[in-house]
């Protein structure tokens, strides 16, 4: 296997329109300021779904795209 980042690569705008088609609350933030507001909204028990790069294809392919939560929080796990 030369690589596991053999799928498709989206853009911010077909990202955004996908995602407002579907009628998904969403927020893009910059590069400057991702780590900071989104291990805010983890604090605070937002869930948050993480997308970068191509699609990554085989036995370890979790980094590209995650969906995070406070595993401990009640509301995350009925949620």
């Amino acid at each position: 296997m030369q690589g596991s980042y053999l799928g498709p690569r989206y853009d911010d705008d077909d990202v955004a329109s996908r995602l407002s088609a579907a009628g998904a609350k969403f927020e893009a933030v910059s590069e400057r300021n991702m780590i900071s507001t989104r291990a805010q909204a983890l604090a605070d028990g937002e869930a948050i779904g993480w997308f970068q790069g191509r699609m990554e294809f085989g036995p370890r392919a979790l980094r590209g795209r995650s969906f995070l939560g406070d595993a401990q929080s009640p509301e995350m796990q009925n949620s």
